[in-house]
């Protein structure tokens, strides 16, 4: 939502869509409050709260109405040689083959210029350029110049082409990496409280409206013995419509970006129980290692209020997944999901279809009559006495379909049985 000085209002779905709704605003000076009266029929009256970074009231319907200030971070730092969207540490997306095998590559720009490439046996560091869409750079360390262009897809994917070839490099940050503590000789993810308040400071840099949404863990299957144990955080950011994925292991953090997520709205906070902590509960209610899967989000059961819950699922043993609350790790019974009841009401409303149409009137081409059943009645047997044709026809339908005999079902449906 925007609101112009000059008193309009508008609203889209995301940042870069037109306004799919317009309207006026006003400010009371002598309550403080905001008023914004929607072309659609509906008000909203608001308050400044927070050092006037948010807005909180309720239309005239009672629902309650909220938004926070929506501010682009902008850089401090003085331009340099290089883009401030290229300043930062990016991971190559391939491994590079080398006499020690394949290592990983990764590129650290400053805003002066300076770089950093470290690739084992082939590191280097130096000064650079970015100008347009080029960039060219010369080695302080050994002999190597190169140039080339490049193209930022997005914040977190820079898509380069050089002497070397083309590469495609995520951002990466080696400062967050990501702990674990050893519970019967599994290394189970820990501290993550605390490591999300420190992925905080990046993903701001990306969308000052990003929510965290969902933390997940899988444990590495028996054919990726040399994989680490790793997490994925998801954030979202309702202006843009936009997801960011960041993917953590014991050696740092890449940044994923897609450009549109349906991944919930509810925004995890801070204080949730750590993973050794949950999965520890979890065993006393019966589940057996390995731990297998692990994520929390904010659940909306039906007719109750929303939960903050972990999802923790194994492969062995009676008891395979529980859910536990993330605060005060109680166990949570029956479907947080919602879709057993939405399957089930499904169902019902299929039943109810078929019952409709079965008492529908049906006609012969030879001849005229109605019948009618009630589909809850199981019996296939025939009244040969009866002197109702609609009767007769209704009875003999229904023992068809009871008895499974399509065929004649098919020709009594149509007349000509």
């Amino acid at each position: 939502m925007t609101l112009s000085p000059d008193g309009q209002a508008q609203w889209a779905a995301k940042e870069s869509d037109p306004p799919a709704f317009e309207g006026t605003w006003q400010c009371d000076t002598s309550t403080g409050t905001v008023n914004i009266t929607w072309a659609q029929g509906v008000t909203d009256r608001l308050a400044l709260t927070d050092n006037d970074n948010r807005l909180e009231g309720s239309n005239q319907h009672g629902v309650a109405v909220h938004g926070v200030r929506f501010v682009e971070t902008i850089s401090t730092e003085p331009p340099g040689p290089v883009p401030p969207g290229l300043v930062g540490t990016w991971l190559l997306e391939i491994l590079l083959p080398s006499p020690e095998g394949p290592i990983p590559v990764l590129w650290e720009v400053r805003f002066d210029g300076s770089y950093n490439i470290y690739a084992g046996p082939y590191s280097h560091s130096g000064q650079m350029e970015a100008y347009a869409n080029g960039w060219s750079l010369d080695s302080e360390t050994n002999d190597f110049q190169d140039m080339g262009s490049y193209r930022l897809q997005n914040w977190a994917t820079l898509v380069t082409h050089g002497s070397q070839g083309p590469g495609r490099w995520h951002r990466y940050e080696p400062s967050l990496t990501l702990q674990t503590t050893d519970i019967s000789g599994q290394l189970i993810p820990s501290n993550l409280p605390e490591l999300v308040t420190q992925v905080q400071t990046p993903i701001a840099s990306w969308r000052p409206d990003a929510r965290l949404i969902a933390i997940d863990y899988r444990r590495p299957s028996a054919s990726q013995a040399n994989v680490k144990s790793k997490i994925d955080l998801s954030y979202a950011s309702p202006a843009s419509g936009a997801g960011l994925m960041v993917s953590l292991d014991t050696t740092g953090a890449r940044f994923f970006v897609h450009d549109v997520v349906n991944w919930g709205e509810g925004e995890i906070p801070n204080g949730f129980l750590d993973l050794p902590t949950v999965w520890v509960m979890a065993q006393q209610h019966g589940l057996l290692a390995p731990l297998d899967r692990a994520g929390l989000k904010i659940w909306y059961p039906q007719d109750q209020d929303p939960v903050l819950a972990w999802t923790i699922s194994t492969a062995r043993g009676d008891t395979r997944g529980i859910n536990l609350d993330a605060a005060a790790g109680i166990k949570l019974d029956g479907d947080l999901s919602g879709y057993v009841a939405a399957y089930n009401a499904q169902w019902q409303e299929a039943i109810a279809g078929l019952k409709r149409l079965f008492r529908q009137p049906r006609r012969s081409s030879s001849s005229s009559f109605d019948f009618s059943f009630d589909s809850s009645d199981d019996s296939t047997s025939y009244d040969s006495d009866s002197t109702d044709s609609g009767s007769d026809y209704g009875v003999a339908a229904q023992g068809a379909w009871s008895s499974g005999d399509m065929g004649a079902y098919d020709r009594i449906m149509s007349g000509t049985p």
